[in-house]
């Protein structure tokens, strides 16, 4: 076995030694992160339908139409995106 070869598998066993091995963990550690990824899911989706709501209503308190397709899109992307929405509305002057 030359040198080559030797420092080659050595460094296959210790960069296999430094990856996370999955199949280590119990079927219970994978529900158990599934159902906080699902719960995390869920909270992020009540907080999406919370600031659709939020525009919507200050769109129509401003007089302005919440049917109105453009406010609808902005209502729906400022849902998809509410941690830069709030951080936004934090930083810029009302």
């Amino acid at each position: 076995m030359g040198p080559g070869l030797r420092r080659d598998l050595v460094r296959a066993e210790i960069a296999s030694h430094q990856m996370p091995d999955h199949q280590h963990l119990s079927a219970e550690t994978h529900t158990r992160w599934r159902r906080v990824w699902l719960a995390l899911l869920c909270l992020y989706g009540v907080a999406v339908v919370a600031d659709i709501a939020a525009h919507l209503v200050s769109d129509a308190r401003a007089g302005q139409s919440w049917h109105d397709p453009a406010n609808l899109a902005v209502a729906f992307s400022a849902g998809l995106f509410w941690p830069a929405d709030l951080v936004t509305s934090l930083l810029l002057p009302h």
